[in-house]
């Protein structure tokens, strides 16, 4: 059997457990509160997949094994993965876009419109600035 006064122990420990819980949240609240960001949500390009991703990684990891190494060769490494992933990226932008144009065979608002993405072209309205009662500042 379980006598009082180790009952008693046992209710005092956890007493005072729950009061040094209690108390560190409390402080921990208000020196360092919780903070809440809101990240924007951004969607994947269309032309991003797994063939660009994998060289991605291979870059991070090459960076990282150079600066912990600072050799020549991992620097190669690095230099090469960078320029892997440019050329990667370029021929998934050249595939897309070009799926992009046949799929819209014959009908020129569309193709125009990609050939503008692709120059990175805006139309862009310019302010009036002559009016009829005024000259030209």
């Amino acid at each position: 059997m379980i006598s009082s006064l180790l009952l008693d122990l046992l209710d005092y420990v956890n007493h005072l457990v729950d009061f040094y819980d209690s108390t560190l949240r409390d402080i921990v609240d208000e020196h360092a509160p919780l903070s809440t960001k809101v990240m924007p949500r951004r969607s994947m390009l269309p032309l991003y997949n797994k063939n660009i991703q994998t060289p991605k990684r291979n870059i991070m990891h090459s960076e990282r094994l150079w600066i912990n190494t600072s050799l020549c060769v991992h620097s190669e490494m690095f230099n090469v993965s960078i320029i892997l992933v440019k050329n990667t990226l370029a021929s998934a932008k050249s595939e897309y876009y070009n799926k992009k144009i046949k799929a819209s065979q014959g009908n020129q608002r569309t193709i125009f419109s990609v050939v503008n993405k692709v120059l990175h072209k805006s139309q862009t309205v310019l302010p009036n600035i002559i009016n009829s009662d005024t000259n030209m500042v």
